[in-house]
């Protein structure tokens, strides 16, 4: 699109001098994906950054954004795990190599893809099942060819694996979130940055072959308990290679965790490592909203983001700890 196009479009020359291009596709089919309103205005404002960052990163803090879009800190911060939730944003969560947690960057591409294959949808039906043209000629986000139907993608977004291609199928952010701390909470160490992508595909990798994220967490557990020698050294690796085993029950892990052999006590056992942690992360937003009250000041939007991430980790050990309870009284 050219300058004079914009200018013509919107009457204001002054507005050539920085744009954020919006595709067609995502202009018009938005609001069939449900991103309406305040959601869609957030989607907006994070394109901008991508755009604005020298390297194509969208990496606002929710200050910024909460000016910005003229709304609290905390409605933004709604508005953004609506949207992560939905499957439409992808958010990396990071820290400094101080162990203070930076600005998390944004990827709202499922979003981009989801516009375009409806739009790309619609219009092979207007034309008769001949080729809609590529994506390339609508935005320079998305590249994909040969889109799903519209049944099949968005009906239910929450489909099995199954039901979609192998390499377009995504899994919830908790899922990544919980094996992540789930690997450097039982290994005792701290990854960063380009450190997460083997340990992600990894995690995918099972999650395609319908391994959940408490059977990953319980074979990482049995590794760190286990009295086999080739153990002592595990990583995420591992635990991909010999899940199958650890799932059939065919994996032999030693004999020297009394816990391994009586399923009741290695429950009660999960339960008191969830209830450590829960206060763990009680503890850890104690000290946070301390921090304010020592200074005399009130919460950052780092820190309202850090209690929020902090919070939804309890909430999946509460969820946890509910599962737990269940097989207990299957026993």
């Amino acid at each position: 699109m050219t300058q004079e196009r914009i200018s013509f479009r919107w009457g204001i020359p002054a507005l050539d001098h920085g744009n954020v291009i919006i595709p067609e596709p995502i202009c018009k089919y938005h609001g069939r994906l449900g991103v309406k309103g305040n959601h869609f205005v957030l989607v907006v404002h994070l394109a901008a950054f991508k755009y604005e960052s020298v390297r194509g990163r969208s990496k606002p803090s929710m200050s910024t954004l909460a000016e910005e879009m003229g709304l609290s800190k905390r409605r933004v911060i709604d508005l953004i795990n609506k949207l992560e939730e939905d499957g439409w944003l992808v958010i990396t969560r990071a820290k400094t190599k101080y162990g203070d947690y930076d600005n998390n960057e944004y990827n709202f591409e499922p979003f981009a893809k989801a516009c375009w294959d409806l739009y790309s949808s619609d219009k092979q039906e207007q034309n008769g099942n001949n080729e809609g043209g590529s994506a390339e000629s609508c935005t320079t986000v998305v590249k994909e060819s040969a889109p799903p139907t519209k049944e099949q993608e968005y009906n239910n977004k929450k489909k099995t694996s199954e039901d979609k291609p192998r390499g377009e199928v995504s899994y919830p952010a908790e899922w990544y979130r919980k094996n992540e701390d789930d690997y450097q909470r039982i290994k005792g160490i701290t990854l960063e940055g380009p450190e997460f992508a083997p340990l992600q595909q990894a995690l995918k990798s099972m999650y395609m072959a319908n391994r959940t994220p408490d059977q990953i967490c319980d074979l990482m557990e049995a590794f760190e308990r286990s009295a086999e020698g080739w153990t002592d050294n595990w990583t995420y690796s591992t635990v991909k290679t010999k899940m199958a085993e650890f799932v059939s029950g065919k994996l032999s892990l030693g004999k020297s965790s009394p816990a391994s052999s009586n399923p009741h006590s290695e429950i009660i056992a999960q339960q008191e490592r969830l209830r450590t942690l829960w206060n763990e992360c009680s503890h850890n937003i104690k000290e946070v909203r301390d921090e304010a009250k020592r200074h005399n000041r009130s919460l950052t939007s780092e820190e309202y983001n850090q209690i929020a991430e902090i919070q939804d980790k309890q909430r999946e050990y509460e969820e946890r700890g509910l599962r737990l309870k269940e097989r207990l009284g299957e026993l």
